[in-house]
């Protein structure tokens, strides 16, 4: 064999062991640093929605970055499946970090203040440029409580409830409406408040009586079974989870009770958790598609009052 070839098959041999070693080892490194999902295989159970990530463009508040480029917001949907046949559980988790507070934004159906003012999920994301969004707490189904969306204050009824406050700073956290008022949140930095409940995890553990009865806005049912859900949990300033899980569609997904949300939630590390609307309400919107399976009816969108969102940067 003549020296010249011998030389080429050594250069193919090395490039062969290069290529080899960086399949092995090297490639998924580098799709971790591009924010790729990375398929686990010994997670068999667990399907994956494709992490976006989105440029917003939001105001700048007290944790704004005036003056500086703000980072883009970070986001991440993974699909699980808990259980099988009639007790499976399908749900979302949603990761989102954002670098303003602001970024996280409400919106209004039909940008308008009121009761029995809806639209669907779609019209009202689309509308708002949205790259992502979920269901709010319908507060046009009541006449009472504490409604801050944007900064900006529209209802001032503090009833018993709990409500959930999303602070300008980054901050979450949770409070009896009738020990304050809607103006005093707002002065201290509110800059959405949603009331539903019930809280689901305070200081990093489950919240006891989750199993009790909970009903709200005078219903006559409890609402503590499993049911279709959607929650927030809080991470850290300016990092949350939320949870989106369907139900009431045997073999599919038969929905969350209260404990089996908080669980969730605690496994993941949040120190706070609050439940948002549910029921037919609960949606999850992502790149101009509804990405879950609304119920009662399947592939339609029941009409809601607002929703939580990020909006996409321009392309």
């Amino acid at each position: 064999m003549s020296r010249k070839l011998k030389k080429m098959l050594l250069c193919l041999l090395l490039i062969a062991a290069l290529c080899v070693v960086y399949e092995l080892w090297l490639a998924p490194y580098f799709a971790v640093l591009n924010g790729e999902p990375v398929q686990d295989s010994t997670q068999a159970e667990v399907s994956e929605v494709p992490g976006i990530t989105v440029q917003a463009r939001g105001d700048s508040g007290n944790g704004g970055t005036e003056g500086k480029e703000a980072a883009e917001p970070q986001i991440s949907v993974t699909q699980k499946e808990l259980g099988m046949d009639d007790n499976k559980i399908t749900y979302f988790e949603i990761d989102i970090q954002v670098s303003d507070a602001t970024d996280l934004k409400a919106a209004l159906a039909h940008d308008k203040y009121g009761q029995n003012i809806s639209d669907t999920m779609s019209d009202i994301a689309g509308e708002h440029n949205a790259a992502l969004a979920v269901n709010g707490d319908f507060y046009g189904y009541r006449s009472d409580g504490i409604v801050i969306r944007n900064g900006v204050l529209y209802r001032d009824v503090p009833t018993d409830r709990e409500c959930l406050v999303l602070y300008r700073d980054g901050t979450m956290d949770t409070v009896r409406e009738n020990t304050t008022s809607g103006q005093t949140l707002l002065d201290a930095g509110a800059w959405n408040v949603l009331s539903f409940g019930p809280v689901l995890v305070e200081d990093g553990k489950a919240r006891e009586g989750l199993k009790e009865a909970y009903k709200v806005d005078g219903l006559n049912v409890s609402i503590s079974g499993p049911e279709p859900r959607t929650a927030i949990g809080y991470l850290g300033p300016n990092h949350f989870l939320i949870l989106v899980v369907d139900g009431r569609q045997t073999g599919y997904s038969r929905g969350m009770d209260f404990e089996e949300l908080a669980k969730v939630f605690v496994e993941h590390g949040c120190t706070l958790a609050y439940n948002l609307d549910g029921g037919g309400s609960v949606t999850l919107y992502q790149d101009g598609e509804i990405v879950n399976s609304p119920c009662p009816l399947v592939g339609k969108e029941r009409n809601i009052s607002d929703i939580l969102y990020v909006e996409a940067g321009e392309q």
